[in-house]
């Protein structure tokens, strides 16, 4: 029997799944819910744990098993992995199945062998496990030439991590992670409504924040009600609304963003001055969930003084990236030989 390709984008946000012949079947936030009194069963997961941020009892704990891009609890990882198996395949998993994973850049080689036993721990018929950085991925994702001399600049802003990359030759000619990504701007958010507007608001509130009035605008006059508790009322709680402005939300994040512009730069002074000229004609690619932010293409361009470019769908750069490696084992090759 032949093995069925697959490949997984373990994120800090989304946990994505490719199966060869079928395309991406999963996009479900890296989430688990347990009660207190038995760490060993799921109540709920991905979809479901999320729906629950904000609304669960004190016997009820959420886990986030990758934190800032890299596995921190494999075991959990495992469990969540095998629910998504589950819920793929149901009883008719494969025998023989090659997965294809996607890795943050800089990985030691004891993290890297805690991703391989993560993911042959899901279930036996996993034989072969390749890990491949997300950076290189991306490039596929996004339509460049990787195994081009210059093949191109990437930035993939995430949940928990922001990584860059210069590309050249199926390889990572300089890269680096930055702890910038969602998770950050959503700890800014609810800090700068505290601050500005004396209420406190939940992750799930944030989230909502940033998904429809945060930008890298300055003059952005868009603004959106939420509802929180008076940041001084600690006894009883009273809910109250407050306004806020876009021009805040820019205020307690352009900074994160600014310093993404900066460590690119560092990265592209350390190339071989050849590599550069090429490598700016073809601009910057900016995916990850978190470029979704409003204004971020003209920002980054304006900091770098080279074009750059936000993907269409930039959270699906990677898995569809890998999907794109597994039929065609030319490039396959090329990358594994780095």
């Amino acid at each position: 029997m032949n093995y069925l390709d697959i490949a997984i984008d373990i994120g800090t946000s989304n946990t994505r799944l490719f199966v060869a012949g079928e395309g991406i079947v999963l996009n479900e936030p890296t989430l688990l819910a347990f009660n207190n009194n038995n760490a060993k069963k799921i109540l709920a997961f991905g979809k479901q744990a999320k729906y629950m941020l904000g609304k669960t009892p004190k016997d009820v704990t959420l886990v986030a098993p990758v934190a800032k891009g890299v596995i921190v609890d494999g075991t959990r990882v495992t469990m969540l992995l095998k629910e998504f198996f589950n819920k793929i395949f149901g009883s008719k998993i494969p025998s023989k199945i090659r997965a294809l994973v996607a890795i943050p850049i800089g990985l030691s080689i004891e993290e890297r062998h805690i991703y391989e036993s993560v993911i042959h721990n899901v279930h036996r018929s996993i034989k072969q496990v390749t890990l491949i950085e997300n950076v290189l991925l991306s490039g596929i994702g996004a339509g460049l030439s990787i195994d081009h001399p210059a093949g191109g600049i990437i930035v993939n802003i995430g949940g928990g991590i922001t990584e860059i990359a210069t590309l050249s030759m199926a390889s990572i000619l300089g890269g680096c992670g930055l702890a910038i990504g969602g998770d950050k701007i959503d700890e800014l958010i609810i800090e700068t409504i505290e601050r500005k507007n004396g209420i406190t608001i939940g992750l799930a509130t944030a989230q909502k924040v940033k998904k429809e009035i945060a930008s890298l605008h300055k003059n952005n006059i868009t603004f959106r009600q939420v509802d929180g508790v008076e940041t001084k009322d600690t006894k009883d709680k009273t809910i109250t609304s407050a306004i806020v402005k876009a021009i805040d939300i820019y205020e307690a994040t352009y900074l994160e963003f600014s310093r993404i512009a900066v460590s690119l730069e560092q990265i592209l002074n350390l190339c071989p001055l050849d590599a550069v000229g090429e490598l700016n004609k073809r601009g910057v690619y900016i995916m990850g969930g978190t470029s979704r932010i409003e204004g971020l293409a003209g920002f980054m361009t304006r900091k770098l003084d080279i074009k750059c470019f936000v993907l269409s769908y930039p959270e699906y750069t990677a898995i569809k990236g890998a999907g794109k490696l597994l039929a065609n084992p030319e490039l396959m090759n090329k990358v594994l030989q780095r």
